[in-house]
């Protein structure tokens, strides 16, 4: 007997039968709870299962555009991207905005299984950076700046091998705090003052509590709105020092700490200490 199981989405990650622990359970949860990337109809996400270009398309455009700013474009591109595929749409969109390319002038690969180059080919082209002006030949040009810009940061594969559902969250989810760029020439970009996330259409706000006694153990909390959508996220921090995530030595113990959400993770806010509320 053959099973099948569509992807859906449940009310809220905590739905998902198969994520718990796993190491990209974070960049999973948000991404899920956004809409961006969905589970199967049995109620599990399967981050270890390999996802195909087709199946990228949809979530790369839902990640830029949304679900209902994809179309249908004519003429037909792609003889493997049939009128009646469901993710004909995703294909012609992304096609459209340059951020994935078919093989050749009349295939697309719908079924093959993306590999992380090609991840961080599609991520870095979303993000503002243009092949022509990288620096190297592919796919060390695109590796390179996704290296430098945190890209594979929690990403277990590399290279030309097929990536999982789990790190195509956890790059997704990665660029948000990458800042978009612009090339003014050949191997020069400049960032410009919008991060990802911003450029995507999200609100958000980022906090960190320091438990008091205790520098390098707090929480990490960060709230995503759009569209009268919000997603709260809180996951514990275990090693902040030693991870050189944080300026603790700006921090006093039980104080709270607003940071902004990008490389830096520079100090922005310390809120007076009677005002902290313990964990």
């Amino acid at each position: 007997m053959v099973m099948s199981f569509s992807l859906v989405t449940f009310a809220s990650a905590a739905d998902l039968e198969d994520i718990d622990n796993h190491a990209n359970q974070e960049a999973m949860e948000v991404l899920y709870d956004l809409d961006i990337i969905l589970g199967y109809g049995d109620g599990t996400f399967r981050p270890d299962n390999y996802i195909t270009r087709g199946e990228v398309c949809a979530i790369i455009t839902r990640t830029l555009i949304g679900d209902d700013n994809c179309v249908v474009s004519y003429p037909d591109r792609f003889d493997d991207v049939s009128n009646l595929s469901k993710l004909r749409k995703y294909v012609d969109t992304a096609y459209n905005m340059g951020i994935m390319q078919g093989y050749d002038n009349r295939w697309f690969g719908l079924t093959d299984n993306v590999t992380y180059n090609q991840m961080a080919a599609i991520i870095t082209r979303a993000l503002g950076y243009s092949a022509e002006n990288m620096v190297g030949e592919w796919p060390n040009n695109v590796n390179s700046v996704a290296l430098d810009i945190g890209l594979f940061e929690n990403v277990a594969g590399y290279g030309q091998a097929p990536a999982t559902r789990g790190d195509v969250a956890q790059m997704i989810f990665n660029a948000f705090d990458c800042y978009m760029v612009k090339s003014v020439g050949y191997g020069i970009f400049m960032p410009t003052d919008d991060m990802f996330i911003e450029e995507i259409g999200f609100d958000y706000n980022k906090s960190v509590m320091i438990e008091e006694d205790r520098a390098t153990f707090g929480h990490e909390v960060m709230t995503y709105t759009k569209d009268k959508k919000t997603v709260t996220t809180d996951f514990v921090i275990t090693d902040m020092i030693s991870a050189d995530l944080y300026d603790v030595d700006r921090v006093n113990k039980g104080y709270e700490m607003t940071v902004k959400y990008g490389k830096t993770k520079e100090v922005l806010e310390i809120r007076d200490k009677d005002e902290m509320e313990y964990y």
